[in-house]
Parts: C-alpha cells; sequence; structure tokens
C-alpha cells in the first residue's frame, strides 16, 4: 500500500473522513469535518516525500472545529514517520470553510512508498497497483498550434502496452473512475477521472502482447525535484 493510502486508511481509521485529492478536483462534499490528502512535493534524488493533509471544515461550523482534527492528522502523520508542521486555520478564499494544513516529510522506505520511484524509465499505478508488465505508455492531449502550449480543457486519451510471457495471467483491473500514476525519474504526472475504454490482444511467439486505450477527466504534476 502506498504512503497516501496508508494516510487516508488511518485517517479514515481515526473517524475523519478522508479522501486523495489533486489539483482541480472539486470538493465534493462539506456538510462536516473532511480532510484532503495529496503528495505535495517528491525530491527522488534524496529520496523524500511531502504529503499534506488539509482539514476543513464548513464555515457555519466556526474554525475551531478544525482543531482537533488537525490534531489527529499530525498524530497520524508522525506514526508512519513522517515530520509534520501545521499552519494557521483560516477561511478558503470564498469564505465558504475554514481549512488548516498539516503537512508532513517522509525519508526514507517511507518516502519510497510515497512516490515508488523507478532509478530509470517508468512505472504505471493504477489506484494501488503497480502495473509491472507496462512497457509503454502514450498520452495525448491537443495543444494551441500557435503557442504549443497544451489545451488544458481538451480531451485527454491515453494508450498503454503491456506483454506478458507465455501462460502468465493478465492483470485484473477496474475499468472505471479511477486514478493513474505514471512515474518516471524526474516527474509523477497524476491523471484522474479515468476509465478503460478499449482493449486490444495479439498472441505472439513469446507470450500475449495488449494494448489498453482510455480516457482521462483531467491531469495533473506532482511538485518534482530531480
Amino acid at each position: 500500500m502506498g504512503l497516501i493510502e496508508q494516510v487516508i486508511e488511518k485517517l479514515n481509521a481515526a473517524g475523519l473522513r478522508a479522501e486523495e485529492s489533486y489539483p482541480g478536483r472539486p470538493i465534493p462534499y462539506l456538510q462536516g469535518v473532511a480532510a484532503a490528502v495529496s503528495l505535495e512535493e517528491a525530491d527522488l534524488a534524496e529520496k523524500t516525500a511531502t504529503v499534506a493533509v488539509t482539514v476543513m471544515a464548513p464555515a457555519g461550523m466556526g474554525g475551531g472545529a478544525c482543531r482537533a482534527p488537525a490534531a489527529t492528522a499530525a498524530q497520524v502523520l508522525e506514526a508512519l514517520g513522517g515530520v509534520w508542521k501545521q499552519g494557521p486555520c483560516a477561511l478558503d478564499g470564498k469564505g465558504d470553510f475554514y481549512q488548516v494544513k498539516v503537512s508532513a516529510v517522509f525519508s526514507g522506505e517511507a518516502a519510497e512508498a510515497g512516490w515508488a520511484g523507478a532509478p530509470v524509465g517508468f512505472t504505471v499505478q493504477q489506484e494501488n497497483t503497480v502495473l509491472t508488465h507496462a512497457v509503454r505508455f502514450t498520452l495525448t492531449q491537443q495543444q494551441d498550434p500557435e503557442s504549443g502550449l497544451t489545451l488544458e480543457a481538451s480531451p485527454i486519451t491515453f494508450e498503454m502496452e503491456e506483454q506478458f510471457a507465455p501462460g502468465e495471467p493478465e492483470t485484473a483491473l477496474s475499468s472505471q473512475n479511477f486514478v493513474l500514476r505514471i512515474r518516471r525519474p524526474s516527474s509523477l504526472e497524476i491523471l484522474h477521472g479515468c476509465r478503460w475504454v478499449g482493449i486490444r490482444r495479439t498472441d505472439t511467439l513469446t507470450g500475449l502482447r495488449q494494448v489498453r486505450t482510455g480516457s482521462a477527466a483531467g491531469r495533473s504534476m506532482a511538485n518534482t525535484i530531480n
């Protein structure tokens, strides 16, 4: 289980509703106190990872409603080996809710559980499963023909090729509403709102060649350091 998943599991076990967060994701609920967990920074060279837990409470509950949950977040992060710090309690930009960010730096094996960096090439991870048979991953998104910049609102499609040795079973994967993480030596790309829309299988003398196609609702890059 990855570090983000461990934090979310322990927060929920402690009674604090938590789920993964990433840039551009809308807040799905705030009828009570909740926490958004995200990978804030990954330093692949130093093998450190910074995880942020943002505790939120509806404005009507007052800022004090974040105090005990923020302490719970700090305890969870410390128990998992993180060195944590807590920011101030403040209203969000629209005044809809109070929020407190508790962040922690992890190092060594704990950090590797956070980013699972590979020394060369890339890895593809769907939720908690690393797709070890992936040999190629291609993402397509439109660009502005004049500036060359990616059009963020344009559709995102991707294709992943996997190779399996003769007799080796293929990986069973959920087909919709999942998160993909593509980790490279110097970057972490996150695709959310994903679904697999097609699959093509080819039997060869060296085994099964499988190509999956999919789409994503959005993408973001974690703040990585070479």
